[in-house]
């Protein structure tokens, strides 16, 4: 995962930090649209990261073992499990668009 989001040039990412009315800040918000999709399940996702990983598109994946106690317990757990039986939650891709329709047109808005 880290791999494929180095092979993307730092260039390619532009995050605005927005303030509101309260003086709040709302940070790191794309300044390139964000498209949020839905998936049948997690094996859907799973081959949605393969299939980005083959085209080397950077991404950033989120398992279930991510959600458990604290940072090291999280990656102690997500270390005891073989890629294939990972659980995926969300899968978040950054790339051309028309390239990344080719594998996610089918794809449904998530609403």
């Amino acid at each position: 995962m880290v791999q494929s989001l180095l092979r993307a040039k730092q260039q390619d990412f532009c995050f605005v930090d927005y303030t509101d009315a309260d003086g709040q800040k709302h940070p790191s918000i794309s300044h390139f649209p964000v498209i949020v999709l839905t998936a049948k399940n997690a094996q859907h996702l799973a081959k949605l990261r393969s299939e980005a990983e083959v085209r080397r598109i950077a991404f950033t994946d989120f398992t279930a073992s991510m959600t458990i106690g604290q940072t090291i317990e999280q990656l102690e757990a997500t270390a005891k499990i073989p890629t294939a039986e990972q659980d995926y939650i969300a899968l978040c891709m950054f790339g051309d668009t028309a390239l990344l329709r080719e594998f996610t047109g089918h794809l449904s808005l998530f609403r």
